[in-house]
């Protein structure tokens, strides 16, 4: 959760000292190590340290080749450095063990931009090329380190924070009315779009090469269909699974701070517990690591709302060697700092149960741990709720009826419905088209809440372009990949991330592992069939570690009991935000009225999930209180001073 920053004029004036300052001021937060930046024929590069080894603090960015051609910022954690430093042989500009920028940028020198394709690890980085006057940029696969930018054409801009750039005093602030509808309908499409109007972020697992002449991004990992895995036993894909899930955690764990590990009680963060347990009396094929840091877990208990998943807590931590820490999530806390959170972020995306992170983050600073570990991803790889589909495309009637019916068992949907879902894949195109025609047209109606006009806009907007998913050879492998290209998966995935970067600690995600989802897409449909129960690969994978009682659980906790006391114990609160007399800013999209008329609906309705019922109702709220701090953007002389005082808020 390092930064970055870079100014570059195309015609190579020395970029605005005050500029570049502005830039690395407003992300103190995320150099508690230290930052700097420096300036060379045009181009400022600035980077700020967040050291998970001491080996960091020795190591300066941004680095140059020896004649000054190119120049690198990277926010990277490379997992296969050995490896790459045997691929790369001598190199003779390095002095002693070099960063992991240095790597990349000894790979551009030797491969250019081909050689990314070799890279594991999380990591943003630029790359200025003095001699082809172009940047070059990359992101993981996942988006676990953030890319935002500015095309002008004068100059490109590039940032850890979108803030960085609208803090610019020839910058303006507005919000980008496509990315709010897409909020506000949840209905993401466009990933290279941010909530700012010529804000762009860099699409995760792609490149983008900026000139002069504008910006282009090109997906660079792309997993294909051709990769399907076949193996003689079953067993193997399950051996396979957890020796790559080791390796995803082992490879998490290489840091000299201590480490928490978020553990809900779930599949997830369970088996990353577990995992964790085997790595430290049994290390990796026999080998114990030289070095291991302190390892503890951090869980949240709810007393006696249902969502409560402390019997499951109980059974892994009495299993590992580990020290576990609980809390109890506040609920009475929604608004205290949610506008400044919501401007930190720079989005509207706030999260209606703020209470769980503000409990995880206290343990986290008492420990001086600097790395979190979480399950972040772990929905998206193991959970094989298209299978269904997959025996009904294979006409395998029969055993799609046996399947369905034990999956009804532990699913929150009823049979029915899911052999509904499933046979539907079946029906032929021809038939739908006269099903349509002969049946009462019923057209989509906006919620009462949305301004006309904003919904005249959004739904007569082109459709997106954004080139569509391979196919794969079933349903399940396809959904996958779909997963973790999700423009919301990534706009969660940057949440946490700068979440992280406000409280001194990087966010890690085991099952966000390269060679682990591409396994994961190459295991072919059958071999995920479950028998009734979801999450084949985890509970036969590591049958050995996780405890029985995480082994034969049917289902997920639901916390709408949680977030129904949320939102009670608020009420007055958000009362206050939906009938306020200072100007409603977000009319341009909302009427007042109707969203006054939807806060009363709410809260004497009966029965009904609030999970479902009042997210139109948090969103509002969240979307009105982020445009509310767009004055903040305006203080640029004060911006400096804002941040320390957040980051002092943070004893950071």
């Amino acid at each position: 959760m390092s930064g970055l920053a870079g100014l570059i004029h195309w015609d190579r004036r020395p970029p605005d000292p005050s500029s570049m300052d502005l830039m690395m001021n407003v992300i103190q937060h995320r150099g508690p190590d230290g930052s700097t930046w420096e300036a060379k024929e045009g181009v400022g590069l600035g980077f700020a340290r967040l050291a998970l080894q001491k080996s960091e603090l020795s190591y300066h960015q941004p680095v140059w080749l020896p004649d000054d051609s190119c120049g690198i910022v990277a926010d990277a954690r490379l997992f296969n450095r050995d490896d790459l430093l045997k691929r790369l042989g001598e190199v003779a500009w390095f002095q002693g063990e070099p960063g992991d920028e240095a790597i990349l940028l000894a790979l551009y020198e030797r491969w250019g931009i081909d050689f990314l394709d070799q890279v594991d690890g999380d990591f943003a980085f630029a790359i200025w090329d003095r001699k082809r006057a172009c940047l070059f940029a990359a992101s993981d696969p996942f988006g676990v380190k953030p890319f935002f930018y500015r095309w002008e054409p004068d100059r490109f801009i590039f940032a850890s924070e979108p803030k960085q750039i609208l803090l610019l005093p020839d910058v303006s602030v507005e919000a980008d009315d496509l990315l709010v509808g897409e909020y506000l309908f949840n209905k993401f499409e466009e990933p290279a779009r941010t909530f700012f109007k010529h804000i762009g972020r860099l699409t995760p697992a792609h490149y983008l090469l900026a000139t002069s002449q504008g910006v282009v991004q090109t997906r660079w990992w792309n997993p294909g269909p051709d990769r399907e895995i076949h193996y003689s036993n079953p067993q193997e894909y399950f051996d396979q699974f957890r020796h790559l899930f080791v390796s995803a955690v082992a490879k998490r764990l290489q840091t000299d701070y201590p480490v928490g590990a978020h553990l809900s009680g779930g599949f997830d963060s369970s088996s990353i517990v577990a995992m964790a347990a085997d790595l430290y009396q049994r290390g990796v094929n026999g080998q114990l690591p030289n070095h291991l840091p302190r390892f503890e877990t951090i869980s949240a208990i709810y007393g006696d709302l249902p969502c409560d998943e402390s019997e499951y807590i109980t059974a892994v931590t009495k299993q590992v060697p580990f020290r576990s820490h609980t809390f109890t999530p506040a609920s009475d806390t929604l608004l205290e700092g949610l506008a400044e959170e919501l401007w930190r972020i720079d989005s509207p995306l706030g999260n209606i149960q703020r209470g769980f992170y503000d409990g995880c983050l206290k343990i986290l600073a008492d420990i001086q741990a600097r790395t979190l570990l979480d399950g972040e991803g772990g929905d998206e790889l193991t959970f094989e709720s298209y299978v269904l589909r997959d025996l009904a495309q294979r006409r395998r009637f029969l055993r799609l009826i046996q399947e369905t019916r034990l999956v009804s068992k532990t699913s929150w949907s009823s049979f029915a419905w899911l052999l509904y879902d499933a046979l539907l894949t079946i029906v032929p195109d021809s038939a739908r088209q006269l099903y349509r025609k002969l049946r009462k047209p019923v057209s989509w109606q906006p919620p009462p809440w949305a301004n006309p006009e904003f919904v005249d806009f959004f739904f007569q907007a082109p459709e997106s372009s954004v080139t569509p998913a391979p196919r794969y050879n079933s349903y399940t492998q396809e959904l996958v990949y779909q997963n973790f290209t999700d423009p919301m998966f990534h706009w969660v995935m940057a949440g946490i991330e700068i979440r992280a970067s406000y409280h001194g600690y990087e966010a890690r995600h085991p099952y966000c592992d390269r060679p682990l989802v591409e396994f994961v897409l190459g295991i072919p449909f059958e071999q995920r069939l479950s028998g009734g129960q979801w999450r084949l690969l985890q509970r036969r994978s590591l049958a050995g570690q996780l405890p029985d009682k995480i082994l034969t659980r049917a289902t997920k906790a639901r916390f709408d009991d949680f977030i129904q006391k949320v939102l009670t114990d608020n009420k007055s609160s958000l009362e206050q935000i939906f009938f306020s007399s200072e100007p409603w800013r977000s009319q341009a999209y909302i009427s007042q009225k109707e969203a006054q008329l939807l806060y009363q609906e709410f809260y004497t309705q009966e029965d009904t999930s609030p999970f479902f019922t009042g997210k139109p109702l948090w969103r509002i709220l969240f979307l009105e209180l982020w445009l509310r701090q767009f004055s903040c953007y305006n203080r640029k002389n004060t911006a400096s001073l804002m941040f320390q005082q957040a980051c002092s808020e943070y004893k950071l």
